[in-house]
């Protein structure tokens, strides 16, 4: 059994304020029905994700589950290797979506994401 390294340290997370505040100034934008991300290059050597869920997308549970699924795709994807800050937006129809279905959105919305940041 190999092992791989699913990690989400703090340094692969936008934290402050400031970081936000970097990324919505001239930034890029892929938009899904469910789904928003908002990108620019960073100069760390990895991507940094950054997650918001508002309350209005759905009770504690739902949000939560956005989350964590969010941070789980991003620890196996590509994604990851790039030089890129992310925010991802969860839109209100995400909070209506089964498990399912949001896993699927999600893959959409990553993948969507991969192929613009491979330009």
């Amino acid at each position: 059994m190999s092992f791989v390294n699913l990690f989400f340290p703090k340094s692969f997370r936008l934290l402050t304020k400031a970081d936000y505040s970097y990324l919505m100034t001239d930034n890029k934008v892929v938009r899904s029905r469910t789904f928003m991300f908002f990108f620019k290059p960073n100069q760390v050597e990895h991507a940094r994700l950054g997650l918001s869920v508002s309350r209005k997308v759905g009770n504690s549970v739902s949000r939560n589950l956005i989350k964590r699924m969010s941070r789980e795709y991003f620890r196996h994807s590509s994604v990851k290797n790039y030089h890129f800050d992310l925010h991802m937006v969860a839109r209100v129809p995400a909070g209506k979506l089964n498990k399912e279905e949001l896993k699927k959105n999600i893959i959409h919305i990553f993948s969507l994401l991969d192929h613009e940041l491979s330009k």
